[in-house]
């Protein structure tokens, strides 16, 4: 597997999110609108978009610091995980979120903006660890990719950010 470019993998964290919330500000009226592209609305996936984004990022700084109960220092990503980091693209309907991610329905408005503040420091905060990022050993499992190092953590917030950011702009566009 290619070497993964922390700083790009970081801006183009930085973009998603920037995309998602100005879909979000946009229209707000669609945070509760469903279509058929997807089961959740609008504010549903940008509200697991955040809950995920921050444990995948908490992750990325836990691996970066060397301290924490959940690093392990074997295995690797799984065959999904390989695929979904050297093609650049997080499959739809591939894995089905775990409970803790999982958006409440309906979205309270004003938790979601701060949701949406917390997931935007946390990836703003990330710029002074890049280096740490890079040097990180030791993985933290994810629940459906195995277990992943802090680069790999930041591609799958990454891509992941993507994959719903895609769903979002159908859920946008299928509105009319």
């Amino acid at each position: 597997m290619d070497p993964i470019d922390v700083p790009e993998e970081l801006r183009a964290l930085s973009r998603s999110y920037a995309s998602f919330v100005s879909l979000y500000r946009a229209d707000t009226d669609a945070l509760c609108v469903q279509a058929e592209v997807s089961a959740w609305s609008l504010g549903q996936h940008l509200y697991h978009l955040c809950l995920s984004g921050d444990l995948a990022l908490r992750n990325v700084l836990t691996l970066a610091r060397g301290r924490g109960r959940r690093i392990v220092h074997g295995g690797g990503p799984n065959a999904l995980a390989r695929r979904v980091l050297r093609e650049g693209c997080y499959p739809r309907g591939e894995s089905q979120a775990p409970r803790m991610v999982q958006p409440p329905d309906p979205v309270d408005p004003a938790l979601l903006d701060q949701e949406i503040d917390l997931f935007g420091r946390a990836i703003a905060g990330l710029g002074e660890h890049q280096e740490a990022i890079r040097r990180a050993t030791g993985r933290i499992p994810h629940q459906n990719l195995g277990h992943l190092s802090a680069p790999q953590w930041l591609r799958f917030a990454h891509l992941h950010a993507q994959h719903h950011l895609a769903i979002a702009r159908d859920l946008a566009q299928g509105r009319g």
